[in-house]
């Protein structure tokens, strides 16, 4: 019975979690209850000053007779609340989007007039939120008396309640975003967008894996519940017999993240390979394809011939040898792998929203013009590299920094910007005009 009281209450709090409005306000009623306690004089610790507790014990965030759940939010309660949803939203615009300080003012403004019709859809949706509040206090009664928990509704309602919420003004990102957007130039708001819907397909993709873990435990405890309920199966009977069975799932989960650890680790050994393979096959091309224009030309030699092409990307190459400029240890090397994939994941963004502008710049007959534009449209992708290039800076320790700048500068891989950070990774061919030209202007 007591498994049965603390898990129901662990998934209303789940499902309640699903809506930051609710959340947030209950915290935050949490600290200001704790700090008026403790004005009073009491210095306990909250847990034991009974704050969360109530007749059956531990009672989460609120609720009405010590009942877990939603309470009531006071007009104070939904200022703070509201106050708080602005300054989420222009820290992450500020970051995105790059503002300025008049940008933010602007911006600012803007959430003055969406709390004025914050307030108007609050005061008109009220019964519906009352409503939705109360049958999931119902739902934690019903599991508190010794009843079944209604999985179904729990989902239903929480699903509900975020549709509501998908209509007030200061919910709707995507109508906020394009507000912002109006307000910005269109470079601006271009590369603005991709690292936003970055980020989101990021957060869309932790929340999945919470919900696949989340929904896998609920199923082990039934499970367990069941084997409990009826010790005359054949699981109950080995549990009973054997209390060390029931930790059998803990015990495996735990093996299996230790084989995900030796996985990746013998990953990143094969890596280190590939990347020797690699360093070794690209010092065997050096030497090849060498041959002046004038050469290429009156012997007819193709120098894409020579050259097989290049297997990775600039950007790819840009963090080999940053990882291996600086030694990274396997704990980096994974940080620096995911640096890399945001970025790259940013870029294609880009490029995918503004593909029509590059072809339309590529139609452009005059050359000149045609050069700047597409150096215009280029310049956002030259900005990720460089924040690719800061972020990685702040991977290596000081001792890996001394350790560096110790080593001999022939030793050193090149870490400079890769010959092409705002394109495609090159063929062969340019890669040996370019190591041509690069010759001529400095002389050898």
């Amino acid at each position: 019975m007591f498994g049965i009281k603390r898990l129901s209450g662990v998934v209303v709090m789940a499902v309640v979690s699903m809506f930051p409005t609710s959340i947030a306000i209950g915290q935050e009623a949490q600290r200001e209850g704790g700090r008026r306690q403790r004005q009073n004089g009491d210095q306990r610790p909250r847990r034991e000053r009974g704050e969360f507790s109530g007749p059956d014990g531990f009672r989460g965030f609120g609720g009405p007779g010590g009942r877990g759940g939603p309470r009531e939010f006071t007009a104070q309660d939904r200022e703070r609340f509201e106050e708080m949803m602005v300054d989420r939203y222009m820290d992450r615009l500020t970051r995105d989007y790059e503002l300025d300080d008049e940008q933010q003012a602007q911006v600012r403004s803007q959430f003055d007039q969406l709390r004025e019709h914050q307030k108007t859809f609050t005061e008109s949706r009220s019964g519906e939120f009352e409503t939705l509040r109360n049958q999931m206090r119902e739902l934690r009664s019903a599991a508190d008396e010794g009843g079944q928990f209604d999985w179904g509704q729990a989902r239903e309602l929480g699903e509900r309640m975020r549709t509501l919420w998908q209509d007030a003004p200061l919910m709707n990102r995507e109508q906020i975003r394009e507000n912002v957007e109006k307000l910005l130039p269109a470079e601006q708001a271009e590369l603005g967008r991709a690292r936003w819907d970055s980020e989101e397909q990021e957060r869309n993709r932790r929340r999945e894996e919470m919900r696949e873990r989340f929904a896998e435990r609920r199923q082990e405890w039934e499970a367990r519940q069941a084997r409990e309920a009826d010790p005359e199966s054949a699981d109950g009977a080995v549990e009973a017999r054997d209390p060390v069975g029931l930790d059998e799932a803990a015990d495996a989960d735990g093996a299996e993240r230790r084989r995900d650890r030796r996985q990746g680790r013998d990953e990143l050994r094969r890596q280190r390979r590939e990347q020797q393979e690699q360093s070794q096959t690209q010092e065997e091309w050096s030497g090849q394809g060498q041959l002046s224009e004038t050469e290429t030309r009156d012997q007819g030699i193709n120098v894409q011939r020579n050259l097989p092409e290049n297997p990775i990307g600039p950007w790819e190459q840009y963090v080999r040898d940053f990882t291996r400029r600086y030694r990274l240890d396997a704990s980096q090397q994974v940080t620096a792998q995911s640096v890399l994939r945001e970025m790259q994941q940013r870029r294609t963004t880009y490029e995918q929203t503004r593909r029509g502008d590059f072809e339309a710049a590529q139609r452009i007959e005059d050359a000149v013009r045609r050069q700047q534009r597409m150096e215009e449209l280029h310049r956002p992708v030259a900005r990720l590299f460089e924040e690719l290039k800061s972020r990685l800076e702040r991977i290596p320790t000081p001792q890996q920094r001394r350790v560096d700048g110790n080593r001999s500068s022939a030793t050193q891989p090149a870490t400079s910007e890769p010959a092409d950070t705002t394109s495609r990774p090159a063929d062969a061919g340019q890669q040996n005009r370019r190591t041509r030209e690069g010759r001529r202007n400095r002389g050898d």
